[in-house]
């Protein structure tokens, strides 16, 4: 068994030499590489030779060792970047949801502003930073009762709503879904018992003396419109006479 060598050079002045450990297998002559000088310094070319020779001793194709340490490496990095993923995906925040879905799953007419505003005053604040594996239906009550507190029963009622639109996009999409093995927190929450049962939900304003007018005056052009006789068309006329 012997060093094979191999000399390289380009076509300025770099040199780099190539270092072969030749060996017996079986019926064929087979080459081991142990690197190149200077990328690899000459004791960690001549350890690698050694390496290989001890293998042999031991009827370990270093050529074979070498795959399957190769395979094994590529495997173990495969693993670590799948728990890289999942240890990330787990650490995935209601904030984070909330911006995705406001970026892709939600299009108001006002350009999501509305719902900016209200996820920035009641829902960030409070649950931002839970992952969503973690946020429960106790977490979202907490939230519309905190609204509720306001007085701001129309608004508790809205966002509610908005809560259940995102969760509901979330479960049907990854990584959300993986994240929401569990359940949708919204759908084991029941609205009514959290809004008094004196609230109702249609609006009542009291019109001003110019909004009066205004509305007098249409009710009136509507009747005048509709006691009006129909208009006759020229082709109709001419026919009557």
């Amino acid at each position: 068994m012997a060093i094979w060598l191999v000399e390289s050079q380009s076509a300025r002045t770099a040199c780099r030499v190539s270092f072969f450990y030749r060996y017996r297998w079986g019926d064929q002559n087979k080459e081991y590489s142990c690197g190149s000088w200077p990328r690899k310094s000459l004791t960690d070319i001549r350890k690698a030779r050694n390496q290989a020779r001890a293998l042999i001793d031991e009827q370990i194709n270093p050529n074979e060792q070498k795959k399957t340490a190769k395979a094994q490496a590529y495997a173990a990095a495969n693993v670590e970047a799948e728990q890289v993923k999942t240890t990330k995906v787990q650490t995935l925040t209601v904030q984070d949801l909330a911006k995705a879905w406001l970026l892709d799953g939600v299009a108001r007419k006002d350009g999501n502003v509305e719902l900016q505003r209200r996820f920035n005053k009641d829902l960030y604040p409070a649950l931002g930073k839970t992952s969503v594996s973690s946020v429960s239906e106790h977490d979202v009550r907490a939230l519309i009762r905190v609204v509720v507190s306001r007085g701001a029963h129309r608004q508790a009622i809205s966002f509610f709503a908005d809560l259940t639109q995102m969760f509901s996009w979330a479960r049907k999409r990854q990584p959300w879904r993986a994240l929401l093995i569990e359940g949708d927190p919204t759908e084991l929450v029941d609205i009514t018992p959290l809004i008094p049962a004196d609230y109702e939900a249609e609006r009542s304003r009291i019109l001003s003396a110019t909004e009066l007018l205004e509305l007098h005056n249409r009710f009136q052009q509507m009747t005048a419109d509709y006691n009006a006789p129909p208009r006759r068309s020229k082709s109709t006329r001419a026919f009557d006479r």
